[in-house]
């Protein structure tokens, strides 16, 4: 699924002083996801923006799997169905864990990998995306974040690309949802 080139991350907001970052990819299809995250270190948190309801278990499978993989430790995920792209993260995380044993990326052996979903705005993801998926312990180091978009019409993007301008605002103050 993942290949050589294609598409990179883009930086998009950064907070010197406690070194969060957060980066935003936007593709088209899970076909263009990138060999590898450049400029994204292993222990990073994710929210995957995806209406994947006609997307098949294998596709999304193949697209949780590259990011545990590449470091994921904490997915949220937003969209339609965004449920099920949460339970498949659980599966393969927990499959890869007992064919290839702990996840290499947490510190601890009490560390588990910690996936949400989340139904209500998209505000409401990217708070919990900014605000508590850095949790102490193995998430301590994890100052990096990344919004991923599959399948986003421009509208979204738009939208998406407003509220990475402070991820940290209150879902309250949010007039309306995202389109």
């Amino acid at each position: 699924m993942a290949q050589a080139g294609g598409k990179r991350p883009e930086l998009v907001y950064s907070q010197s002083d406690s070194r969060r970052e957060v980066y935003l990819l936007a593709l088209d299809a899970p076909s263009e996801l990138p060999g590898s995250f450049a400029g994204i270190e292993p222990r990073f948190a994710a929210l995957l923006v995806w209406d994947a309801d006609q997307e098949s278990v294998p596709t999304i499978s193949a697209v949780t799997e590259f990011l545990y993989r590449a470091g994921c430790i904490s997915l949220s995920t937003w969209g339609r169905d965004c449920e099920r792209v949460h339970d498949i993260m659980d599966e393969v995380s927990v499959q890869l864990e007992i064919d290839e044993g702990p996840n290499p990326h947490l510190q601890n052996p009490e560390d588990v990998e910690v996936t949400t979903w989340h139904s209500e705005s998209f505000r409401s993801a990217l708070f919990y995306l900014a605000c508590c998926a850095h949790e102490p312990g193995s998430y301590a180091p994890c100052a990096q974040s990344i919004v991923i978009t599959i399948g986003a019409d421009e509208p979204r993007l738009m939208h998406i690309r407003k509220a990475l301008e402070w991820p940290f605002e209150s879902p309250r103050s949010e007039s309306n949802g995202i389109p």
